[in-house]
């Protein structure tokens, strides 16, 4: 009878044993089919997203295709900048434009370039100036204004270069006017604007030239600067009375109330060398 007994014991432990690894065999095999079907979703999406990343690389590169310029003037209309930053066109060429950037900080344009790539499926030239922030005022009229036309306002020096030297001409032109009128200020590194009507000339071709000295204090450092012409569809007088001296801060309000007197809506062309010894 023990014998009995203990072989039915074992019996019904090697049942239990044996109901216990089913069990866990069931389990082992429902988890591993469960996360199959979490990892086939994962797939799945994954490739759903992909088919939808290159079905918006297609549509892009159609747009692209079509209307080049629309595309990124359509990119930069839309581009929020950091503070104190500005992009503006130089040449909006069909393979990529021709930008300058100006910020006080150049990481702030860090990946502008490539994110502009991946928007319009073409890869712009950016040109980097950094200014001081005596000149953000400048910087934020600007993005006031800030054109939509591919064809914008130009400005553009005689010797295309970055580093004017003290004491030298700085002369150049602006085109593009189409009769419009147009003045001209010069914002210093500090922030000061000098209304350069005395230093330029209209042309018969309808441009409009300038040319002045600048000279930097002995011992100064390089001083960035920024010039802007405004030009509008009706004369505004008061601009060409604007003295020397004057702060962004307080020409700005000042331009902006002549152009609402005005009903006029102002293009605005900019260009930047850097003032050194």
């Amino acid at each position: 009878e023990k014998a009995a007994a203990d072989k039915a014991a074992a019996d019904q432990a090697a049942a239990e044993q044996a109901a216990a690894e089913k069990a866990a065999a069931e389990k082992a095999a429902a988890e591993l089919a469960a996360a199959e079907q979490v990892t086939a979703a994962k797939v799945a999406a994954a490739a759903a997203r992909a088919a939808k990343d290159e079905a918006a690389r297609a549509e892009i590169a159609a747009a692209a295709k079509a209307d080049p310029i629309g595309v990124q003037m359509a990119y930069l209309a839309d581009y929020m900048a950091p503070l104190c930053t500005f992009v503006s066109v130089a040449d909006a060429r069909a393979e990529g434009f021709v930008l300058d950037g100006y910020t006080t900080d150049p990481k702030n344009l860090d990946g502008f370039a490539e994110s502009w790539a991946a928007y319009t499926s073409l890869t712009p030239t950016l040109n980097a100036h950094t200014i001081t922030p005596g000149q953000c005022a400048t910087i934020d009229f600007a993005h006031r204004h800030q054109t939509t036309d591919s064809d914008p306002l130009g400005l553009s020096l005689e010797k295309a270069a970055e580093v004017v030297k003290s004491g030298a001409t700085v002369s150049g032109k602006v085109d593009g006017l189409e009769g419009r009128s147009v003045t001209l200020f010069l914002f210093s590194e500090a922030g000061g604007a000098t209304n350069l009507k005395p230093w330029t000339t209209e042309n018969a071709d309808g441009t409009v030239s300038f040319s002045f000295d600048l000279t930097l204090a002995r011992g100064a450092p390089a001083a960035p600067q920024l010039l802007v012409a405004v030009a509008s569809d009706k004369p505004l007088p008061a601009l060409d009375q604007v003295p020397a001296g004057v702060t962004t801060e307080t020409l700005g309000p000042f331009l902006e109330k002549q152009f609402a007197e005005a009903g006029v809506t102002p293009a605005l062309g900019i260009s930047y060398f850097r003032l050194e010894r």
